[in-house]
């Protein structure tokens, strides 16, 4: 008996007594021998003076960057023979900014990422946590630590386990255009240009070499 589709939360289900055949939703079976877990990520510099109103691009502005900051190299497209299969979408603030700061990013901004022109997620961006980062708590001000004040920094926990999946996941291929965006309707003055990641984590299908 052959079965497929989606089980619980989303997840491919095998198909038949093949093992590691999954279906996608859309009703691609994929060998999963052929995939690993990975991301697709890019960083931006969001500079010290947003403007209202004002977008910052993903995916797209990658020349001159290196592999701490994206690992795609070509515009809006995934590298030659490589597949994806997103299962989240994520943002991750840098780890030197101040808590001020990170309140004024996580507040203030909006999120949407699409594929081929199609909107397939949008919202503030403390709806997308990636799963990764740091984690923890620290004191600022007052001169002893009975007066300091105590922060914890983080969108959500560093744990990609941590972040709730996709119920349907985003199959990208070589030849898709894809494009993230965030964007500030409101002005934020920042202490230090500040740079903002976002992540596609899931399955990712590239050569061996």
């Amino acid at each position: 008996m052959r079965g497929s589709g989606l089980g619980q939360f989303g997840q491919p289900v095998q198909v038949g007594q093949e093992p590691g055949m999954f279906t996608l939703p859309s009703g691609q079976s994929i060998n999963l021998v052929d995939w690993r877990n990975g991301a697709i990520y890019d960083r931006v510099s969001l500079g010290t003076s947003i403007t209202a109103g004002q977008e910052f691009v993903y995916f797209r502005d990658i020349q001159s960057k290196n592999l701490l900051d994206t690992n795609l190299t070509t515009p809006n497209r995934l590298p030659n023979d490589w597949e994806a299969i997103v299962w989240r979408i994520g943002v991750a603030i840098d780890m030197d900014v101040t808590n001020a700061d990170i309140l004024l990013l996580m507040r203030g901004g909006y999120l949407e990422f699409k594929i081929a022109q199609t909107l397939y997620a949008q919202g503030p961006i403390w709806m997308f946590p990636s799963g990764y980062g740091i984690y923890g708590a620290f004191a600022s001000g007052g001169s002893t630590a009975a007066t300091a004040t105590l922060y914890v920094n983080s969108n959500g926990a560093p744990s990609p386990a941590g972040v709730i999946k996709l119920d349907i996941p985003l199959y990208i291929n070589k030849n898709t255009d894809f494009q993230g965006l965030i964007k500030y309707y409101s002005a934020e003055t920042l202490g230090a240009a500040t740079l903002v990641y976002m992540v596609l984590d899931g399955w990712i299908k590239r050569p061996v070499r």
